[in-house]
This record gives C-alpha cells, sequence and structure tokens, in this order.
C-alpha cells in the first residue's frame, strides 16, 4: 500500500478574484497533488471591481485582506 492510499482525501477551499481565478489554483493543486484524493470548493471575489480592503482597521492583523474575515468562516469551516 503507498502513501497516497493511506491517506484521508483534502478538502480545499479557494478563494480568487478578477486577477488569480480560482479555476487557475485548482488546476495548479490538482497537477501537483497527482492522484491524491482532494475535492474543492471555489469562492471568486469581486475584486478589483469592489474594493473592500480592511487595510486601515487597526483592529485587524492582516492588512491585504479584502473583505471581513467573519465574511469567509463558513466557506472555510
Amino acid at each position: 500500500m503507498d502513501l497516497v492510499s493511506q491517506t484521508r482525501p483534502l478538502s480545499i477551499g479557494i478563494i480568487g478574484d478578477g486577477f488569480m481565478q480560482p479555476g487557475f489554483f485548482e488546476q495548479a493543486l490538482s497537477r501537483r497533488l497527482g492522484k491524491r484524493e482532494a475535492s474543492y470548493r471555489q469562492m471568486q471575489l469581486d475584486w478589483p471591481l469592489k474594493l473592500q480592503s480592511t487595510k486601515f482597521d487597526p483592529h485587524l492583523p492582516v492588512a491585504e485582506f479584502v473583505g471581513r474575515p467573519e465574511h469567509y468562516f463558513d466557506f472555510i469551516a
């Protein structure tokens, strides 16, 4: 039995935008993972058409984030 068959399937959430669409990430990850079983969820943000940066929110540790972190909790759970 090889290592690939001994591991649990991956569940991968991909968030992309107008510049880097999530489908590109999925294709690249799929090629890199080879035979490793994985399921993918995709979300595409409307950035840069609608900018919702938290760059100026002093309460958030991440400066380059689109939207609010809590907007993505259900997606990454």
